[in-house]
């Protein structure tokens, strides 16, 4: 049975979203708020993550929450909080055993609804806040997240590229927040942001899977019924900010290997338009072992340990990220610049544009290779004016011109270059 998507409104911005197949075993649902994202909201929507997940209110420990899951027959049950473009996506979700399988002819799918719904509208509070204990907890496993990225400094470089270029738009803030916001952050503030997410975000509730969606809609609405909504619909305009003058900077750290991220804006974004031929431009820029960015830059001139390419389609925002010596930094960048040119100036032949057209379209073909795949395709795609189904996406990748890629390379400005220099020894 090939994937069909139906989307229903449910409500005012209570979007569902319905992927039939009967591809797998299991059902996934998930409940899917988008928040606007400052500093503030970025540290408490990752702590309400790990709390929805942690208790309810009728399962109000871990072990309480495990035994339920475990008469689910090993329901999976979880939370992430994720970018997209301005905005962060709070995503509570449980995959459970379609109902045919279940032993004693239980109706696994309507009760996995039940305990998702109840984990996001009846969460464990103590005198309407959420508990210190569970609050501490928390705490300290967002901390140990944001630490890890600190040492991961390819991760934490191309995060300190973003948050220099995009220092006045939300997206240049780190999701998850800060240290000292997340350490700062009360029980009392949670509860108050988790009301306001419940009144005013819009809301997807995705249903992936082989059985009616029909009765987790209607749950989902009943729920939604006693709650005084007034939804906050996202901005979905593109703004376009052309780079002015590249903004530089660097740091030194005790590394062995140094990084250099440069990050480019574009005027093509998903939220405005169809962006194929630049998503086909990064991947022979960088994206792939036949890219010029590996070809050229790694393998020829050797002045790169790795170089790629990536695109931040919602915005129109393409980084380069490398690890270089230092030595080799100003070389390499020159060297990403030059082959950035040769794509404008059509410098790549018939057969590595097949490879990049076969690749995006198994990257399209593999969505269906999981519910928590296909689930991201559409998150992903949120506040896109062209919210592709894979197939439309394949019959897109395929018509793709030569001159397409290049009138896309031409759009691509630096913006903001940022080095992560190695401690020189003495």
């Amino acid at each position: 049975m090939t994937p069909t998507t139906t989307r229903v409104q449910l409500a005012d911005h209570i979007n569902g979203l319905t992927v039939r197949t009967d591809q797998f075993k299991t059902q996934r649902i998930s409940l899917t708020f988008m928040l606007p994202l400052n500093r503030e909201s970025a540290a408490l929507a990752s702590l309400l993550s790990r709390l929805l997940v942690r208790s309810t209110k009728q399962y109000p420990t871990p072990t309480a929450v495990q035994r339920k899951l475990l008469a689910l027959y090993g329901a999976r049950f979880s939370s992430q909080v994720i970018k997209l473009a301005d905005y962060q996506l709070l995503n509570c979700s449980i995959t459970v055993m379609n109902d045919r399988f279940a032993l004693h002819g239980e109706k696994l799918v309507q009760e996995a609804a039940a305990f998702l719904l109840a984990s996001v509208f009846d969460p464990h509070l103590e005198e309407g806040v959420f508990p210190a204990a569970d609050l501490a907890v928390c705490r300290r496993l967002q901390i140990e997240t944001l630490e890890s990225t600190l040492n991961d400094k390819r991760k934490y470089a191309i995060s300190k590229m973003f948050s220099l270029m995009c220092e006045n738009e939300p997206f240049g803030i780190e999701i998850g927040g800060d240290i000292p916001t997340v350490q700062a952050a009360t029980g009392e503030q949670i509860a108050v942001y988790w009301r306001n997410m419940l009144a005013t975000a819009p809301v997807t509730v995705a249903v992936i899977g082989q059985e009616d969606p029909a009765p987790v809609f209607s749950a989902v609405q009943n729920r939604f019924a006693g709650v005084d909504r007034h939804p906050c619909p996202p901005d979905t305009a593109f703004v376009y900010r052309p780079a002015a003058a590249v903004r530089e900077a660097e740091e030194v750290m005790d590394v062995a290997q140094g990084k250099l991220v440069m990050g480019f804006r574009t005027n093509i974004s998903t939220m405005q338009q169809d962006n194929m031929a630049l998503r086909m431009m990064c991947d022979i820029f960088g994206g792939a072992p036949y890219s010029k960015l590996f070809t050229v830059v790694r393998e020829q001139m050797s002045l790169c340990y790795y170089c790629a390419s990536r695109l931040q389609s919602q915005k129109g925002f393409l980084c380069v990220d490398s690890g270089v010596d230092n030595r080799n930094i100003e070389a390499a960048r020159q060297g990403i610049l030059d082959q950035l040119e040769a794509m404008r100036q059509g410098d790549f032949d018939e057969a590595v544009m097949e490879a990049s057209r076969l690749s995006l379209i198994d990257a399209a073909r593999s969505v269906t290779d999981s519910q928590e795949a296909m689930e991201a395709w559409y998150l992903a795609r949120l506040l896109d004016r062209n919210a592709d189904e894979p197939d439309q996406w394949i019959r897109r990748v395929a018509q793709v011109s030569k001159q397409d890629i290049q009138q896309a390379a031409r759009a691509v400005t630096l913006d903001t270059v940022f080095a992560l220099k190695a401690r020189e020894v003495a």
